[in-house]
């Protein structure tokens, strides 16, 4: 958010950093503590209300990482980017790496099971024809996962923590991108996550368990599938391998579109579009201001 001279987006991280941390605290507690757990939630869920009150009476202008919170913060100068695809990611020179009768995947996340990492390991020792699995990532069930992976019959390397040249050259030398993320989580099919993003802007087709309103232009590039189960991701995985030349040309295209969107570049320009409006309303209230006074 972004207002002439105030603090407005520093308010709104400092309450979403606190939201956070409240529910993380909060878990740990016992069933008899629920009652504390919900004024715990509501005392937070009130202050992001109370960010939003001032940002509605006061920004000239808005950027939000969401439509949703676009919408409730109801300013006609207004712009959704919910993040930035790195230049590294846009400029990898994708090449036509798929060996006969293999697929190379890669998931890049949290390593949570919430996230799915261990149903990719599960699903791909279903499948009736070879695999590479590259997981990329670190996290609270790390060890799980890479105990999985090792008792795996597929080929799965399970790296980490990565540095960013690692993440780039794995990607790089990836078929196809997996977002295997649990649909019992209680945001999956509201959201479109940004990693999404970032696998299309490397010029990866993507599976994809449900995800929120997508961006124009990028549906054609997307593998999803429904049963949140090791069957349903392979079920997908094949349907995947069996459509690579459709899915290839579609990414070609859907990467263009995130780089347009999403770039450095392309997220600058729409950013200077809502601040050059926000200083000229600037500007007009002080000369309405100093000729009222």
């Amino acid at each position: 958010m972004w207002q002439g001279g105030g603090d407005l987006l520093a308010g709104f991280g400092y309450a979403a950093c606190e939201s956070s941390r409240g529910v993380r605290s909060t878990r740990s507690l016992s069933a008899a503590s629920s009652r504390l757990r919900h004024r715990v939630a509501r005392w937070h869920l009130a202050r992001g209300r109370r960010a939003i009150d001032l940002a509605q009476r006061s920004a000239s202008g808005v950027v939000a990482v969401s439509p949703e919170l676009a919408r409730q913060l109801g300013n006609e100068n207004s712009v959704v980017i919910p993040g930035l695809v790195g230049d590294d990611l846009l400029g990898i020179h994708r090449l036509d790496t798929q060996q006969s009768g293999s697929l190379a995947l890669v998931y890049a996340g949290g390593i949570a099971m919430e996230k799915g990492p261990d149903i990719l390991v599960k699903a791909v020792d279903r499948l009736p024809f070879p695999v590479t699995v590259d997981i990329v990532g670190t996290g609270k069930d790390l060890v799980a996962v890479r105990d999985l992976a090792r008792r795996a019959r597929a080929r799965v390397t399970v790296h980490g923590k990565v540095d960013r040249n690692e993440l780039v050259r794995l990607l790089a030398r990836a078929d196809v991108a997996v977002n295997a993320q649990r649909m019992t989580d209680g945001m999956v099919g509201q959201i479109f996550p940004f990693k999404v993003l970032e696998y299309i802007g490397a010029g990866l087709p993507v599976i994809t368990s449900r995800v929120g309103e997508m961006p124009f232009g990028l549906r054609d590039t997307l593998v999803m599938y429904e049963e949140d189960t090791p069957e349903g991701l392979a079920e997908a995985i094949v349907r995947a391998r069996n459509d690579m030349g459709r899915l290839r040309l579609a990414a070609v295209r859907a990467r263009a579109l995130v780089g347009a969107e999403y770039s450095s570049t392309g997220a600058g320009a729409k950013c200077d579009r809502v601040f050059r409006l926000a200083i000229d309303r600037g500007r007009s209230s002080a000369i309405q201001a100093e000729a009222e006074s």
